[in-house]
């Protein structure tokens, strides 16, 4: 080591470090072998197919013929070709058993109005009540796999969303996504494009930006309340008497946008040391742009994860046989094609939600300290005087060393399931007796519900700072945990207004790409007929605008953690070395300017 030059401190990459919470990772295999378990004996025993083909009034699985779904019916040579679900009721009168209506007919294509479908016969000759022949008395459509009511047939499409339990809506709002795929897929590629263009943006034009994001947001609010204003006229004009409502709307986001200009006024100084946190952030991203692979490794096995949980789901649901429903099955054969599951499935969908939970925390805690880990990496390998550019590789490292503290983040997130799995049960509790309590009992569920909700959001925050101090110094998740605590107390005025101006910038950003991409998939869908099958514009323009926002939180995410985790590593560089030794003037400045405006003076 050169004369003059730092001693490596004991933090990030120089860190000692050894396994952390290995009880807790103990806990999360035993928890990932119980699944298997639950996964193997739902996939076994569950027939999804049902759900994607449908199923008919006797069981069978519309168009399936493998040794699992294969039908026991005889003079029915055509069932390959069998692959359309039509449901035989009457609009006007229902004189059909309900369970029979719900099963359905397994068909080649969708009947006609008046058409004869006959129905083929039952083997085990359980189902006397269910006639020979049905009279068709609505049109419909081929839509998933199922013979749909025409929109324009409100009273069939009301009976059928009855008869099966789900919105009519559902239908339609289900063809409208399909035929906006491509005004989808486009809108996605652009809100893609623009959360990368943001974090790029932000480190040059960081003040400019903020100051532009305020003045158009203002601008919309403006904008909104002179529209709904100018609709309440002509509403009014027309003697319609909704035209208060929307007057008083349009008022409504008058005073919204007052407020927000005075806040950003009085906000004024701390939005300009906002500029130079995001511009730190950044620095961090363009040093090493390597970091944004992080959250889409993690992405693509929480997707996977998902898919397998869903999947497991619908295993779990259709495994449950449906003779033990309204027909009493007497053929050894058609029982033999339906298997009798004994466990009550509700304990198997309990358990695949529960872990679900806990394994998705666990893998986006486990994202949260891989990138908390390469920032501090990069922050500790800079010394002042001494500037080197840390490897590009940091954030494989960091995964790797990442592997060291999983049981950290099983730790965390266990804590998280916890709390989100007893606010279930009381509210689950609250449900059943809300005929039979009185309204002290009910005001004491919200009370608890209410204490329950705060302590995640608390304990949430908290486990992301102890993972920032395990990033940084190696330690369990109760010392991490502490050692943040002291950190954030002795420096509350510099964490507390980074925080708040990280959270203002991460909203501005998240706000500004959803909008945009909105303005985007408007114009596809409306003006320049991208997808010229769409009848109504809403449900695809909110499916994109969720999905838009989905995909800058992923972005902005690494921003507002890179954000903390340098401030946090400030603070144990501070208090390490009285001066910060690590860091560079653009950090020093932040704390010193910060620490002001505050009762604690860190710096």
């Amino acid at each position: 080591m050169a004369e003059g030059e730092p001693v490596p401190p004991p933090y990030g990459m120089h860190a000692k470090r050894g396994c952390t919470d290995i009880l807790f990772l103990l806990l999360l295999l035993c928890a990932v072998v119980g699944y298997v378990v639950v996964a193997v004996i739902a996939w076994d025993n569950g027939n999804p197919w049902r759900l994607l083909y449908g199923t008919d009034y006797l069981g069978n699985v519309c168009a399936k013929t493998g040794s699992k779904n294969a039908p026991r019916l005889p003079n029915v040579t055509d069932w390959g070709e069998r692959d359309v679900l039509w449901y035989p009721f009457d609009v006007d009168d229902i004189t059909y058993t309900d369970n029979a209506v719900k099963m359905g007919v397994c068909l080649q294509k969708c009947p006609g109005m008046d058409d004869i479908v006959t129905v083929y016969p039952d083997p085990s000759n359980t189902t006397q009540n269910m006639p020979s022949s049905f009279t068709v008395a609505y049109t419909s459509s081929l839509k998933f796999r199922r013979c749909i009511p025409d929109s324009n047939n409100s009273a069939a499409l009301h009976r059928l969303a009855d008869i099966i339990d789900i919105s009519d809506y559902v239908f339609e709002g289900i063809a409208e996504v399909r035929a906006a795929e491509d005004t989808i897929w486009y809108s996605l590629a652009v809100a893609l494009g623009l959360s990368a263009a943001w974090l790029i943006l932000v480190y040059f034009f960081a003040l400019p930006m903020l100051f532009v994001s305020i003045l158009l947001i203002i601008a919309g609010f403006a904008v909104g309340g002179y529209l709904l204003n100018d609709h309440a006229d002509d509403l009014k004009n027309d003697d319609n008497s909704d035209y208060k409502w929307v007057r008083a709307a349009g008022w409504v986001l008058w005073i919204m946008g007052g407020l927000f200009t005075l806040l950003c006024v009085f906000m004024n100084g701390k939005i300009r040391k906002g500029a130079r946190v995001a511009k730190e952030g950044s620095a961090m991203l363009l040093t090493i742009p390597t970091v944004l692979f992080i959250p889409f490794i993690f992405v693509v096995f929480l997707v996977g994860w998902a898919a397998m949980a869903v999947l497991t789901l619908l295993n779990i649901q259709t495994m449950e046989s449906t003779s033990t429903g309204a027909f009493n099955w007497t053929d050894s054969e058609i029982q033999g094609f339906i298997r009798e599951v004994p466990v009550d499935k509700g304990y198997f969908h309990a358990y695949n939600i529960i872990f679900f939970v806990w394994f998705s925390l666990f893998l986006i805690d486990t994202e949260y300290l891989c990138t908390a880990m390469t920032a501090s990496f990069w922050y500790f390998s800079n010394p002042d005087g001494v500037r080197k550019s840390p490897p590009t590789c940091s954030p494989f490292i960091a995964l790797a060393t990442t592997m060291k503290h999983v049981g950290t983040t099983a730790f965390g997130s266990a804590i998280i399931t916890i709390c989100k799995v007893i606010r279930w049960v009381l509210l689950r509790v609250e449900n059943r007796l809300k005929n039979v309590s009185s309204e002290s009992v009910k005001c004491c569920f919200k009370i608890a519900q209410c204490c329950l909700c705060c302590l995640e959001k608390c304990l949430k925050v908290l486990s992301e700072k102890a993972y920032v101090m395990t990033a940084i110094e190696g330690t369990n998740f109760c010392s991490s945990a502490r050692r943040a605590i002291s950190l954030i107390v002795t420096n509350f005025a510099s964490v507390a207004i980074v925080e708040i101006i990280t959270a203002f910038m991460t909203f501005i950003g998240k706000l500004l790409i959803v909008c945009a991409t909105g303005v985007f998939a408007y114009f596809c869908l409306e003006e320049w007929d991208v997808s010229p099958n769409v009848e109504s514009f809403w449900v695809p323009l909110i499916v994109i605008c969720i999905l838009a926002y989905l995909i800058s939180g992923v972005f902005i995410h690494i921003f507002s953690t890179v954000v903390d985790s340098i401030m946090l590593c400030h603070c144990v560089d501070k208090e390490a070395n009285n001066t910060p030794v690590y860091g560079n003037n653009r950090t020093r400045q932040i704390a010193s300017d910060c620490s002001k405006h505050g009762k604690y003076v860190a710096y």
